[in-house]
């Protein structure tokens, strides 16, 4: 999980939450709640395009599932 969001926030590889996210998945933020991998990369976009040289740090991570399965997580 941390090494897939470094992926899209610090290498900027955005495509992989189409590669890793359910489509109709559902995420909750600060901001409220986002429905669809679709929605995720287009406020991934906007995020990363306000804040250019920003930077994450992910803390509390925790996940249960697996490959087969898929996984649910959460993190700071």
């Amino acid at each position: 999980i941390v090494r897939i969001t470094d992926e899209i926030w610090q290498d900027r590889a955005i495509g992989l939450i189409h590669d890793t996210y359910d489509p109709d998945c559902v995420v909750y933020t600060s901001y409220g709640i986002v429905r669809g991998a679709d929605t995720v990369v287009r406020n991934t976009v906007a995020a990363i395009a306000a804040a250019p040289d920003g930077i994450t740090h992910h803390l509390n991570v925790a996940w249960r599932g697996d490959e087969e399965v898929g996984f649910y997580t959460a993190h700071l």
